[in-house]
């Protein structure tokens, strides 16, 4: 790590929930990208989930401000867990305006699951609530680039960034 630090590097690794890297380890990351998302079938990242992945995580000895949490922008059929389709797609799908705002709001469409602007924006007030690094997009491209509608704009608002 002080060889990265010393050219301004930083060192950084993703981890699934329950991987842990062992003792001594995570003195030589910088950040941990802990993915919270796919974690079940169904309903494959809740709020209650990530939760209890964090707390799962911090038990290994993770520092809190090194863990970064997970949220998916894409969704997946609750009944077919390799279908799966962007925020995007599942907003762009909707007829309406009205009916695209509902849509990025709630956490289901349909058969998919995934999470709309209310359930970023709890992840991101978890992540304050809970003293951790901060929250990452898997993936950012997958997002609605609309300010109303975009899950990095309500993850915004959550962290009070204008």
């Amino acid at each position: 790590k002080e060889s990265f630090a010393e050219k301004g590097y930083m060192l950084s690794v993703a981890l699934h929930v329950g991987q842990n890297l062992g003792n001594g380890a995570y003195d030589y990351v910088d950040r941990i990208n802990l993915m919270t998302y796919d974690l079940r079938m169904g309903m494959h990242s809740t709020v209650g989930d990530t939760k209890k992945s964090i707390i799962l995580m911090l038990d290994y000895g993770i520092p809190r401000d090194k863990l970064i949490i997970g949220i998916p922008c894409y969704g997946r059929d609750m009944d077919d867990f390799h279908n799966v389709k962007s925020f995007a797609e599942l907003v762009r799908e909707q007829k309406t305006e009205k009916g695209r705002r509902e849509v990025a709001e709630r956490e289901i469409s349909g058969s998919f699951y995934y999470n709309g602007r209310k359930v970023a924006s709890k992840k991101a007030e978890l992540a304050t609530e809970m003293k951790l690094g901060g929250v990452f997009l898997w993936e950012a491209g997958q997002d609605v680039f609309d300010e109303k509608l975009s899950l990095m704009q309500a993850i915004s608002q959550a962290f009070s960034i204008p």
